[in-house]
């Protein structure tokens, strides 16, 4: 089974007469339910004529985020996630840093956690495995646009992993009923799984350095990581701490990561502030780590000192981080928005990641496509710009220099664009 770019779809019918449709979208694998000894032999018998792999339900190996192994074996599958797009309508909340309205749509995204399993467990493929359903706040009273399903696998894929398919009870039920906007749907999804795999070069490479955050198994670190995507951050998470400063890194991120920190933990990050490092923390424990190095204050705020240390700092927050949303927005403060490594407008429901080698993803997590130019600017100076979307031919963008960014203005996006800088 290819775990990196398979398509890999979870059915419950042992039908043959669905194989040609399966076909259609490219479907590889097949997750069915119950034991080997249980599967429909006539069906598998079937795929297997049609060149569709099945595996049973019991031999895919998934954990919750509770239950998270020390090492994985073969492959990492989570299967925590939240049905991806807009989640709860409307909700409060600023988001200057990309000139969106006061009132911003909540996104519900699971991209992040491939950047995160990446980081725990880095020599194996990432998957996401999470099923359409109410665990996932895929209620049956939820209606969502059929094209969800190819959003799970693009942010999925762009984070450089994969999703296990799950498909909404409502759009499979529309789909095997021939239902015109389900068909179509279903074919885009076939289309972008097959642009993803022929590009899936770029979604390997990793993000711009200007941040990276420390993860560690649970909740509180991911959440931190989370809401730095969802700002545009476009953060570098990782499990270990850089033996000297890396080109480019402005701002390491430990908030929420369980104190005491071990000594050469200390060493390594007040090596980095040294260097000319900001580093972020909030550990406010009585013997932190940080508590030694902090003789020099020279600025301070309600919430937050910064400490002067060697050619960089110290950002020691007063309390434990109990708003991931405003801390993302403090550490692109830090970074300040001249060297942030994307800024985008005029698009509340889209994440933008860029990677290095000069590349901006931007994924679309609205209910229709974006309205007007998208607006964005990457860090790094080119002086070319080329539009890749699934299905589309390329379309050669114009590209103007601001101070060391380019910007770009983008057209459409329906679920994913892919700008490259040369």
């Amino acid at each position: 089974m290819d775990f990196r770019t398979g398509m890999i779809l979870r059915w419950a019918d042992g039908v043959p007469a669905h194989l040609p449709l399966l076909k259609q979208a490219g479907i590889q694998t097949l997750v069915v339910p119950g034991e080997p000894q249980e599967n429909n032999a006539a069906f598998r018998e079937a795929c297997s004529k049609a060149g569709i792999e099945t595996i049973p339900q019991s031999e895919l190996k998934t954990f919750t985020l509770a239950q998270l192994p020390a090492e994985a074996s073969g492959y990492a599958a989570l299967s925590t996630g939240l049905w991806p797009g807009i989640g709860r309508g409307a909700a409060a909340g600023r988001d200057d840093e990309a000139s969106m309205a006061s009132r911003e749509p909540w996104v519900d995204s699971n991209g992040y956690w491939i950047a995160y399993l990446r980081a725990l467990y880095p020599n194996v493929p990432a998957l996401l495995a999470y099923q359409a359903g109410p665990a996932a706040g895929l209620s049956a009273d939820r209606a969502v646009p059929f094209d969800t399903l190819t959003l799970a696998l693009v942010e999925a894929r762009v984070m450089g992993g994969n999703y296990i398919l799950s498909m909404d009870p409502q759009f499979r039920t529309a789909l095997l009923a021939g239902d015109a906007k389900a068909v179509a749907a279903w074919k885009q999804l076939g289309i972008t799984a097959q642009w993803l795999k022929t590009n899936a070069a770029w979604f390997q490479k990793p993000p711009m350095p200007a941040i990276q955050a420390l993860v560690e198994p649970g909740r509180p670190t991911a959440e931190i990581a989370n809401l730095l995507f969802r700002r545009s951050g476009s953060p570098m998470l990782t499990r270990s701490v850089p033996a000297s400063l890396p080109p480019g890194l402005l701002a390491f991120v430990t908030t929420a990561v369980r104190a005491p920190f071990k000594p050469e933990l200390a060493k390594s990050l007040l090596q980095l502030a040294s260097q000319g490092c900001t580093v972020v923390t909030d550990d406010v424990s009585e013997n932190a780590w940080w508590k030694p190095a902090a003789s020099h204050a020279v600025k301070t705020q309600d919430d937050r000192i910064f400490y002067a240390h060697g050619k960089g700092a110290i950002c020691a927050y007063r309390k434990r981080i109990a708003d991931p949303s405003e801390h993302a927005l403090d550490v692109i403060d830090i970074v300040t928005h001249a060297k942030r490594p994307i800024r985008i407008w005029n698009a509340p429901s889209v994440i933008a990641v860029a990677t290095s080698g000069g590349a901006a993803h931007l994924i679309n997590y609205g209910t229709s496509s974006t309205k007007g130019e998208v607006q964005a600017r990457i860090q790094g100076m080119y002086r070319k710009a080329v539009l890749h979307r699934p299905g589309l031919p390329s379309k050669e963008l114009e590209a103007a220099v601001r101070g060391t960014t380019t910007e770009v203005f983008i057209p459409e996006i329906t679920r994913i664009a892919t700008v490259q800088f040369s």
